[in-house]
């Protein structure tokens, strides 16, 4: 059947942040589509994608609220650009071995 939004947690606080998912995902630009995208193409289930959109949106909105901060759309690029996964060649670990005991 059609994948459907779960009837935990607030509906009022739903209800708000279905809209701006939405323009998110029509809008088709920035980190929160990115997300999106990212999500439907691993598990094609839209749904879920505007769910997760919905959800970063809220947990941004509660950090500024909670911080008393201004929305800054260059703090979510910095933040994502100094946290972003290194590819399996960058990041690999290295064995020290000069502390082993020779035989």
């Amino acid at each position: 059947g059609k994948p459907k939004i779960s009837k935990q947690g607030s509906k009022y606080i739903r209800r708000a942040m279905f809209m701006p998912a939405g323009v998110v995902v029509r809008m088709g630009k920035g980190p929160m589509y990115e997300l999106y995208e990212r999500l439907v193409g691993t598990h094609n289930i839209k749904m879920k994608g505007h769910v997760a959109v919905q959800k970063k949106l809220l947990t941004y909105m509660y950090t500024l609220w909670n911080n008393g901060q201004i929305y800054d759309p260059q703090v979510i690029k910095t933040h994502q650009a100094t946290h972003k996964k290194s590819s399996p060649a960058e990041g690999k670990a290295t064995v020290d071995t000069s502390h082993a005991k020779a035989s």
